[in-house]
């Protein structure tokens, strides 16, 4: 049949649209190309027999329609990792309960097309298989390093992919890992108070522990036994997720509180550049835990990768990824708050073997000072002074109080590095002596107070501390200004926590807006928010105001080179899992005086 030159313009048009397209032109691309229905019925009647005119005439612009058409016919071999996806890893739940172990735990996201490279790119285009990589392989060799010294075993948590795939490529998790896929888990029990999970969070979540502190764990037995199920609330969770934070839950009015934490990522990030893909990559924690577990007690710690080399800290051992290791000496140390008089002293003895292990060069104490004696807050407590005053005398008026306190301050340095910078945080409880002052309160005070209550207020008049002239006369310390910056590192560890933007309360989102990378304390109970690392205390557990549930924990906090970050919660006496027990540690904590 031969073609007019009106047929043949229309079959040229037809063809080129197929050759661009990759398929058959619609109607609707016709008319856009000037082609209109009723010219494709006056010349060749349907669109049929114009695609069977248009392959006669022009076979080579259908090249990439014959070739889908042919793929379609041909069984489709499966891509080299399509066992190796979230889907295809399914549920592997590992229900130990481990006497002792030490793990890292850590989470891995797949892959998808934001880690491909050009040549990625072309090959999926010619319907080849994409082997994506995004696996932070620096970090990785550094946990090898870890597991081989500390014969410890890796736990990783799959997370699911958070972009949709393209060209039909599986969004499988990095080929590198796959020798490693005994180690992966969806849920895993170290031991009866200890839990890891992966909650099928997007990596883009902003919190990834928001709503999880709900989330109950254990179910009940089929025997039903008394008291079982008051284990689901106690158990504390590990979260699989690219974000590093932690919060902190009651569980009872006398029992310990627990923690749900997640745990950072080995993984390099990949976001869309959008608002939340931004926020995202400034949030995405190259990191992990690291769990200790003795029975039914368990120590965890947090580790940040330097992006750069992969190296991590731990407890002033640097892990490299070529195997090595570095003692390394904490850059600073912030501690719990310590409330001298309601101080426990078996928590101290445990913050002295962490002084021993990590030498810190900087020690940041929170509220050294309590200012039970002068307490606007038991001013109008008539019998609750009595008391305090009969059982802790070193409470009865301020001048006791301070010389007790200077006495466990001074044991207290004597447990320091000897050429560690000592810092007195500008805090709330000492705050509350010159608020005593400010108020004239001493004047119907008793007469100790009254008497060193108008000396404080003429060396406030004269801009002295009258604190420091009484604890720390030898200036054997620096009484840091509220108002002023300490970086260590890059991280801010001037801020007790008590006071927030313009003078209003703190609290720990406004600490890591204001300052980004910060260490606080005040509130006696250890998080993670974002950049911002809050210590607990180091104190008795009741204080007479806190009654009720409690999500106090005795906790510090140390920051290495690169402002590298842990929290050291001390359990049973000790911040890590003793490598021989200790005769010596009392069962009780007898006595609050220095030892």
């Amino acid at each position: 049949m031969l073609l007019t030159p009106k047929q043949k313009e229309i079959v040229k048009i037809y063809a080129a649209l197929s050759k661009k397209n990759g398929e058959y032109p619609t109607r609707a691309d016709l008319l856009s190309s000037g082609i209109s229905r009723d010219k494709v019925r006056d010349h060749f009647g349907n669109m049929e027999k114009l695609k069977v005119a248009s392959r006669k005439e022009n076979p080579k612009s259908f090249a990439k329609i014959d070739k889908k058409e042919l793929a379609t016919l041909t069984p489709k071999i499966p891509h080299a990792l399509n066992d190796f996806t979230k889907e295809a890893i399914g549920n592997i739940v590992k229900e130990n309960d481990f006497k002792e172990g030490t793990f890292f735990i850590t989470a891995v996201s797949p892959t998808s097309y934001l880690d491909w490279s050009e040549q990625d790119f072309v090959r999926a285009e010619n319907g080849e298989d994409v082997l994506a990589e995004n696996l932070f392989e620096p970090g990785f060799a550094a946990i090898q390093n870890f597991l081989k010294r500390n014969k410890a075993e890796m736990v990783l948590l799959p997370m699911p992919a958070h972009v949709k795939g393209l060209q039909k490529q599986p969004q499988h998790y990095d080929p590198k890992l796959k020798e490693f896929r005994k180690s992966f888990a969806t849920e895993y029990t170290f031991n009866p108070h200890l839990k890891a999970i992966e909650a099928h969070l997007n990596p883009q979540q902003a919190n990834p522990i928001t709503g999880l502190r709900r989330l109950r764990v254990h179910k009940y037995t089929g025997s039903y036994e008394k008291g079982q199920e008051i284990k689901r609330a106690k158990t504390s969770l590990i979260i699989g997720h690219s974000k590093q934070m932690m919060e902190v839950s009651p569980t009872g009015n006398a029992s310990h509180p627990r923690i749900v934490h997640s745990t950072g990522c080995i993984t390099k990030p990949s976001y869309l550049r959008n608002r939340v893909g931004m926020i995202a990559n400034e949030d995405h924690m190259l990191g992990g835990l690291i769990v200790e577990v003795r029975g039914d007690v368990f120590w965890m710690r947090q580790v940040q990768f330097d992006v750069y080399n992969g190296s991590f800290v731990d407890l002033g051992t640097r892990y490299n990824a070529n195997g090595s290791i570095a003692i390394e000496r904490a850059e600073a140390m912030k501690i719990g708050d310590i409330h001298f008089g309601h101080h426990d002293q078996r928590a101290l003895g445990g913050l002295y073997e962490l002084f021993d292990l990590v030498k810190p060069k900087r020690i940041y104490m929170e509220d050294l000072f309590d200012a039970t004696s002068v307490s606007h807050h038991l001013e109008k407590k008539r019998l609750t002074q009595a008391i305090i005053s009969r059982d802790m005398k070193y409470f009865a008026d301020l001048p006791s109080e301070i010389a007790y306190a200077k006495e466990c301050l001074e044991d207290f340095w004597s447990h320091c590095p000897k050429d560690a910078d000592i810092i007195a945080t500008a805090s709330n409880h000492p705050e509350h002596v010159m608020r005593y002052v400010e108020e004239g309160r001493y004047f119907n005070d008793c007469v100790p107070n009254r008497v060193i209550g108008h000396e404080m207020w003429l060396e406030g008049y004269r801009g002295q501390n009258p604190l420091q002239l009484r604890l720390d006369p030898k200036l054997r310390m620096i009484w840091s200004d509220q108002n002023a910056d300490d970086y260590v590192e890059g991280v801010q560890m001037n801020v007790h926590g008590h006071l927030g933007t313009n003078g209003s309360r703190g609290n720990k989102i406004g600490h890591e807006l204001a300052h980004g990378d910060v260490m606080t304390a005040h509130s006696h109970t250890p998080s993670i928010f974002h950049g911002c690392f809050t210590v607990g205390h180091m104190t008795h557990e009741r204080h007479g105001y806190n009654n009720g549930p409690s999500t106090w924990i005795l906790c510090c906090g140390a920051v290495y080179k690169g402002g590298m970050k842990q929290l050291y919660m001390i359990v049973k006496g000790t911040a890590f899992k003793p490598k021989h027990k200790k005769s010596e540690t009392p069962k009780k904590n007898s006595s609050r005086k220095p030892s």
